[in-house]
Formats: structure tokens, C-alpha cells, sequence
């Protein structure tokens, strides 16, 4: 299972807005767990914060909850394309991630 329980109920699908320079950009789907959507925003955030960018950024769309375990089935049986966790990116992942 590619989903820690102590790190939250639920996954939420993200998609990042980014100001590179001006111009807005999207990221790919990515995921992050939390217990409800103010936490799953607010983990999404401290992890951007922690890094050094150098582009503004925000959660431009967010979908979800969906139960870990459900989730995680979905995964498993090939319904769901297996998105990264976010915040389980190193910063150089997440630049070739999000095209930075």
C-alpha cells in the first residue's frame, strides 16, 4: 500500500497553480492524505513553503475525499492511474513534476 493511515483518512487529488514568471500554469494530478480538506490544503501548502521555488503557487483544484483503502483497491485493480504524493517528492522531483 503506497498510503500511510497515520497520515491521514482520506486522499485528495491536487492540481497546483503556478505563476512561472508571469504566466499561469497548471500541474499534473498529484495526491496528498489528510483527515479533511482544510488539512489536505494546509499540507499542500507547508510542503510548497518548504522549498525554494522561487514561483508563486496555490491548490487551484482539489478532489476529494476518497477513503485510503477504496483508493488504494482502485489503485490495485488498474481503475485509478497511480498519481505521485505530493509531499513524498524531493524539491527536484516535484521541478521535473510540475515542469519548473
Amino acid at each position: 500500500m503506497i498510503f500511510d493511515a497515520e497520515a491521514g483518512l482520506y486522499v485528495f487529488e491536487v492540481i497546483l497553480g503556478l505563476d512561472v514568471d508571469g504566466e499561469v500554469h497548471t500541474s499534473p494530478l498529484c495526491l496528498i492524505q489528510a483527515d479533511d480538506a482544510d488539512e489536505a490544503e494546509d499540507k499542500v501548502l507547508e510542503y510548497l513553503d518548504g522549498l525554494d521555488l522561487d514561483v508563486d503557487y496555490w491548490v487551484e483544484e482539489m478532489r476529494g475525499p476518497h477513503g485510503i483503502e477504496q483508493y488504494q483497491q482502485e489503485l490495485d485493480d488498474g481503475d485509478k492511474k497511480p498519481f505521485p504524493v505530493l509531499d513524498e517528492l524531493t524539491e527536484e522531483e516535484l521541478r521535473e513534476f510540475v515542469g519548473l
